[in-house]
Formats: C-alpha cells, sequence, structure tokens
C-alpha cells in the first residue's frame, strides 16, 4: 500500500547538467542490484551539532532529525504511491471523529512504552500540547498548534482534541506538530528551564531509535530499540558526525569516515563522477534562500520603511543570481513558498528586477545621491546596512558579494559580516543585524507560512520570524485560508496572502534549490521525504560494511 522507498533520482530532469544526469542514473542502476540487509552503522555528515534535543524547542536541523529518530508522534506521515502525504498509525493504533467533526479521540497503542520502560499514555499527549502551547515554555511552534482547543486524556488509552471551528487542517495539526513527550520525566522541571535542563541533552523517547550519547561539538549516536512495539529499527546505530566545514565533510564522504551527507554544495556536485565509492542523490527540496531583513532595529535600521525594502528588491537581479551561483541545480524563488508547496500554482506577483523604479522611489522617499556612483543619504544619514553571512556556507557568501554589487549600483551601501553559523542563530534570536543570507526548510502544508512570517512567529513573541514582520491583515488571510472548507476559496486567500508579502517585501526571495545529497554505495535510504529525508531513517539498510 505504501510505496516507501525513495529512488536516487526523481521528478523532472531538465534542470541536471548532462554530466551529473548521467552519473545519478548510473547511481541508481547500481543501486537496484544491491541486496538489502540488516544491521551495521550509519554515520551521518552534520555541518552543525543540534541546539538541543527537546520537540517542541528544537529548532535546528541536525537536532530536529536527531528528534524525530527519539520521539513518537500519534501517526506518522508517509507518501504514498500517488506521492500525497497519508498517515500510517504510530503512537496511536486507531482514532475516530465526531459527527460534528470538532473532535478527534485517538486511542494509543498498549504496547508504546517510553525507553526507560513505563507505558505511554493519553496523559503523556494531553502534557505535551499543554507545554507547547505554555508562554513560560515559549515554543517556537507554539503558533502551529493553535487551532487546537484542548487535549484531553479522557482514561489512560484514549485522548480527545477539541476545535473551535472545522477546518481541512485539522488532524494534520493534531499529528504533524506534536511528538509526544514523557509527563513523568519533564513535570516536574519548570517549563522555563526545559531548555538548560538535563532532559535537554539525554531525552527519553519512544521511537525506535534510544539516546546514547552526545559528545560536545563532536557526535551524537543513537541505538536501535530492539524491542520496540512497531518494530526494531533495521540499522544497529546513527551516529551524525560534526563537520561545520563544508568541505571537509565532502572529503569525509569520499574517505569513508561519513556515510552520509544531507547537503552536498552545487559546487561540489561535479566531483562525485570520479568517487567509484559515492553516489549523488538528488532529492526533493522545500528549502528556499533568502535576504531577511530586520524591520525592527530601531535608530539604527533601514528597513523598517516598506519602500526602501522594495527599492532593495527590485535592485536584485534574482535569476542572474541564481545563474551564476547554482547554474541549473537550482531555480529562482517563488516567495516564501515553494513549488512542492504550491502543486502548479506558481504565477505569483513577485516584485521585478526593475533599477528604474527603485532609483526613482527611493529619490521619492528623500533618499539622495550626492555623486552618481555615490551611496544614498537622507537628512545626513547614509543608506547603509550589514548583512550576516554563515561563514560556513560558500554559495551564501557568493551570493552576499553579488547583491553587494547590485544594490551598490542604485545607491544602497551593504557590509557583509561573516560569522560561524550558531552565531549567527545567536544573534538572529536576539535581533542583532540589520540583514542576513538566509535558508530555510518550510513546511509541506501551504499553511507552514505562518509558523516562520505571522505575527505570532515574530521574534519577540519567541518565534522564528526574526525580521518581526507584523501585519495584521496577512494574519487574517492566513487564518481564512485555513478556515476555508471550500479548497477554491482555501487556495484564493493564500494566493492573496502572497501577494501581500510579497508587496510588503519583509525579504527577498532569492533561491529554490534542488536537493543534493550524498551517500556511499552500500547505503539504501528509505521513505525520503521533501520536508524530512530522515523520515524512514529506522528502515534504512545497509547492502555492505
Amino acid at each position: 500500500m505504501i510505496a516507501r522507498s525513495y529512488p536516487p533520482l526523481g521528478g523532472a530532469l531538465r534542470h541536471v547538467p548532462t554530466t551529473l544526469l548521467a552519473l545519478l542514473t548510473l547511481s541508481a542502476c547500481r543501486a537496484a542490484q544491491e541486496t538489502p540487509a540488516t544491521g551495521g552503522s550509519l554515520v551521518i555528515g552534520a555541518l552543525a551539532e543540534p541546539d538541543l534535543l527537546v520537540p517542541p524547542l528544537t529548532v535546528t536541523a541536525q537536532g530536529q532529525q536527531v528528534v524525530d529518530a527519539l520521539f513518537e508522534r500519534l501517526a506518522e506521515p508517509v507518501v504514498d504511491s500517488t506521492g500525497r502525504i497519508v498517515y500510517r498509525p504510530a503512537v496511536a493504533s486507531q482514532w475516530s471523529w465526531s459527527r460534528d467533526s470538532l473532535t478527534i479521540d485517538f486511542t494509543i497503542d498498549p504496547r508504546a512504552r517510553w525507553h526507560d520502560g513505563q507505558r505511554v499514555s493519553a496523559g503523556d499527549v494531553a502534557f505535551t500540547w499543554r507545554a507547547t502551547v505554555d508562554s513560560a515554555l515559549a515554543a517556537p511552534g507554539a503558533g502551529a498548534v493553535s487551532a487546537i482547543d484542548s487535549v484531553v486524556a479522557r482514561d489512560a488509552q484514549t485522548v480527545r482534541f477539541f476545535f473551535a471551528r472545522r477546518s481541512p487542517q485539522q488532524f494534520d495539526v493534531a499529528v504533524r506538530h506534536l511528538r509526544i513527550l514523557p509527563a513523568h520525566a519533564l513535570d516536574s522541571i519548570p517549563r522555563a528551564q526545559w531548555r538548560s535542563s538535563d532532559f535537554a541533552r539525554r531525552p527519553v523517547g519512544s521511537g525506535r531509535f534510544r539516546f546514547a550519547r552526545w559528545d560536545a561539538g563532536s557526535r551524537v549516536e543513537v541505538v536501535a530499540d530492539s524491542t520496540h512495539y512497531r518494530g526494531r529499527a533495521q540499522l544497529d546505530r546513527v551516529i551524525w558526525a560534526v563537520s561545520a566545514d563544508p568541505s571537509t565533510a565532502v572529503r569525509r564522504l569520499f574517505a569513508g569516515e561519513i556515510d552520509f551527507l544531507e547537503n552536498v554544495r552545487p559546487d561540489a556536485a561535479a566531483e562525485f563522477a570520479a568517487q567509484p565509492t559515492v553516489r549523488l542523490m538528488r532529492v526533493p527540496s522545500l528549502v528556499y534562500g533568502f535576504l531577511q531583513f530586520n524591520l525592527d532595529r530601531g535608530a539604527t535600521g533601514v528597513f523598517a520603511e516598506q519602500g526602501v525594502r522594495q527599492a532593495a528588491s527590485m535592485a536584485i537581479d534574482r535569476a542572474l543570481v541564481v545563474r551564476s551561483v547554482f547554474d541549473s541545480l537550482a531555480r529562482v524563488a517563488l516567495g516564501p513558498v515553494t513549488r512542492t508547496q504550491l502543486a502548479g500554482d506558481t504565477l505569483l506577483p513577485a516584485l521585478p528586477f526593475d533599477t528604474l523604479r527603485a532609483n526613482a522611489l527611493l529619490d521619492s522617499l528623500g533618499w539622495r545621491r550626492a555623486t552618481a556612483e555615490g551611496t544614498r543619504q537622507r537628512n545626513g544619514r547614509p543608506l547603509r546596512f550589514t548583512t550576516l553571512v554563515p561563514s560556513t556556507s560558500t554559495p551564501r557568501q557568493r551570493i552576499a558579494v553579488l547583491l553587494q554589487q547590485m544594490l551598490a549600483r542604485v545607491g544602497i551601501a551593504m557590509t557583509i559580516e561573516q560569522v560561524e553559523f550558531n552565531t549567527l542563530n545567536a544573534r538572529l534570536a536576539k535581533g542583532d543585524f540589520d540583514a542576513a543570507v538566509m535558508a530555510i526548510s518550510a513546511d509541506p502544508s501551504r499553511d507552514g507560512i505562518r509558523g516562520v512570517w505571522s505575527s505570532a512567529a515574530a521574534r519577540s513573541a519567541g518565534g522564528v520570524n526574526f525580521g518581526n514582520y507584523r501585519n495584521a491583515a496577512f494574519d487574517a488571510l492566513l487564518d481564512g485560508a485555513r478556515d476555508a472548507l471550500d479548497p477554491a476559496e482555501g487556495a484564493r486567500r493564500y494566493r492573496e496572502a502572497y501577494a501581500m508579502i510579497l508587496a510588503d517585501a519583509p525579504a527577498v526571495w532569492l533561491y529554490e534549490p534542488w536537493g543534493l545529497s550524498g551517500v556511499v554505495r552500500g547505503v539504501e535510504p528509505v521513505g525520503m521525504q521533501p520536508e524530512a529525508w530522515w523520515a524512514g531513517l529506522a528502515d534504512w539498510r545497509r547492502t555492505a560494511p
């Protein structure tokens, strides 16, 4: 019923260079000839270590990968044979809806156990929801479950979700965004202290892998739960080995020191052709890259003014940026949403590349040039800002240089500041930046945009909307789209929301890359999904040591 395997190459091929396409196709043919086996270890090359291992608080990709191996949802999303996301039982063995569709009852699988041996209960589910929405916890994903009115344990094995209104997303909201937490291990810890607790670095989950060790700055290891009620993981253990430098990570993959590298830089893709022990995989992607503006920088900021943001957007030739940095391995971003989410509805009203309009707009706002090549000023203040760029990302550094040159042509001076990845995250969280070249992996649903760009997700509210973009009309459109029972009406409201945020220009949406991953021959990835390549990690196999 479920197509668990994901081929090394899928989807449209016209965007892949000919030599790379030949390499990928050859890899797929060879992989098909191998025979699966169980056991063994998998070493994943991670470009950073996790932030922490508490599901509602974890925000980094590396942390999410480990968390998803250790903790379970009520039901797990999988891709069926038609490409749709469907759900299969996990902690919940079954579920049922009320007649008015405002409640869902989940029955907890009586075999489910925490890794310390205690039974997973309906009370754990209710506890997880209460903690996630508690302001004392300040969970970044709290907004994603805001449609849930309450969660109540009816008995030890039955938990009921209440909704204030009906919407097509109810089940997804109840299941996708809540990984169940052990109440007995966390209830005695004040929620404001969860981030610094021992649990955050030595968690107890109920997943098919158990936590084993975390060596700071070096590695995180999980091991198979041999008695798991949903079946033992195919691998004996999985290790995330930290290699902060992308070039070093590729070298380690070629040397056999790691088995899988999630993000292969486009400029390193051609190197795989000469490596007989590895193959390059092209996978679906929900990633988009953008220049994030800080709209709440105070007296030193320039991006609180919508016209300045619009002018900066129109000064940037995004198509040239993508061609120069990624060749054919990325496309121009549509906005804060990807083509995978839009499913073909891609005609969004982006601001055009138009330096004449950019110059005219800045002139109208009083930003003037003393000379044709100079930096604009207004009331003696220069139109100048600093952009943060992660020191580990060569593509983003190249992008920053191109942006600097393009903005200078309309009189906007941009300084580039390279910072280490953890420093970048810390400064974003504090609002200590003017702008930043960023990339994010979007939620697969259209409503995922609210978790990044809504007022509820603003930095000042504890969310990941680091630029503090706030627009009540935009929020209202998202609410209406989410709650629309007519799919056509929901799609129309989402389009209006996209048009509004594109005109507001809280960022310049730059690129949407194809996902490239490297894997050693003898490892069979299974169940890879656009939003999470690690979704089927417990079913990955080694066909050779």
